[in-house]
């Protein structure tokens, strides 16, 4: 099954200090819906952000989640503590919620989600528009949740990626 998001390697730190996205937030993420070996580790979500207050306000979402904190990656002992994650004798699986590559993304789920996508839609009770015309599907991230947006000419609606995916297992 297909899995949005792309492990977490240690240059990607370099990367987020780089673009001044300093913070970032672990969490729990149950990769099964995805991955059939997602047992074998302890998968680790990271957002990254570029303000303290949106990072925080991401934890609080995360409260009662044991493995959510945030991680300033430009404190030397932040970054160790990522670094040891990362190692493959680790009990983590660290995955980045990154549209790393949109166009790919989108069109992997334009592909393969389409169908899934318009019978959502059909169900969805607060749908209206019944038209036959093509819908506009943008990704965007939400605190580590990939969601598509749909639009039409009348409406707009977020679906949890992983709603979907759900929906066809």
């Amino acid at each position: 099954m297909f899995q949005p998001f792309v492990l977490f390697k240690p240059e990607f730190i370099d990367r987020l200090l780089n673009l001044k996205r300093i913070y970032a937030v672990t969490q729990h993420y149950d990769f099964r819906s995805y991955d059939v070996n997602a047992d074998i580790k302890t998968n680790i979500l990271l957002s990254d952000y570029d303000d303290l207050g949106a990072a925080k306000n991401h934890l609080r979402i995360l409260s009662a989640d044991q493995f959510a904190a945030v991680i300033h990656l430009a404190k030397d002992s932040h970054a160790a503590k990522l670094h040891q994650m990362l190692k493959p004798s680790s009990d983590y699986r660290v995955y980045w919620s990154s549209l790393y590559n949109k166009q790919e993304l989108k069109r992997k789920i334009d592909s393969d989600y389409a169908l899934a996508i318009d019978f959502y839609l059909k169900r969805f009770k607060e749908w209206k528009d019944n038209s036959t015309e093509k819908y506009y599907k943008d990704l965007q991230l939400m605190n580590g949740e990939l969601y598509i947006t749909v639009k039409s000419k009348t409406q707009t609606i977020d679906i949890k990626f992983r709603d979907i995916v759900e929906l066809m297992s």
